[in-house]
């Protein structure tokens, strides 16, 4: 039998943070996720896995922003090979002008990865509506979004200390 955290590690992710990640997900109802990775694919894929598992319950799609086609590749692969076959979709390039590029709205926006949060939450916001969840990963290492969502009225925000030390904001209005 495999060690599930070992599993979840091996691809980059804690056992919490993946537990997490589905949980709000799929709680939360979210019919459009849409995550942000900067990671090489291992790192990447896990998040990927855990949100998909989500959106079989609740039906939505995923949307996954990654610097480059090749890693793209990779985390499509991944996915099919841990058995899902329903179509992510992947947009390549600038994390940043893709986030400002999206259309319609967002349930729950995933970072991850070197990129600077707060550019990446701006460059949301259009797409975010009221009950959209932000999901930073090592939140509690990117000081600047901490005080961005902690200060802003329009949202809830907690710090998870388990796992990486992940951030999940509501957007209240």
């Amino acid at each position: 039998m495999i060690d599930q955290n070992a599993q979840w590690a091996s691809m980059g992710l804690s056992l919490e943070d993946a537990d997490t990640l589905r949980m709000l997900a799929a709680s939360s109802g979210a019919r459009r996720i849409v995550e942000v990775l900067t990671a090489s694919a291992p790192q990447a894929n896990a998040s990927s896995v855990a949100l998909s598992e989500a959106l079989r319950q609740t039906g939505g799609t995923l949307t996954t922003i990654v610097p480059a086609s090749e890693l793209a590749h990779a985390i499509r692969a991944q996915l099919q090979e841990a058995g899902f076959l329903e179509p992510t979709q992947f947009l390549t390039g600038d994390p940043l002008k893709r986030l400002a590029g999206l259309r319609g709205p967002v349930d729950l926006l995933y970072l991850a990865g070197e990129i600077d949060y707060v550019k990446a939450l701006h460059a949301a916001m259009p797409s975010l509506r009221p009950g959209s969840l932000v999901v930073a990963r090592r939140a509690r290492h990117e000081e600047a979004f901490l005080e961005t969502v902690i200060e802003n009225p329009a949202f809830e925000t907690t710090l998870l200390e388990h796992g990486s030390g992940m951030s999940v904001s509501l957007l209240k209005s």
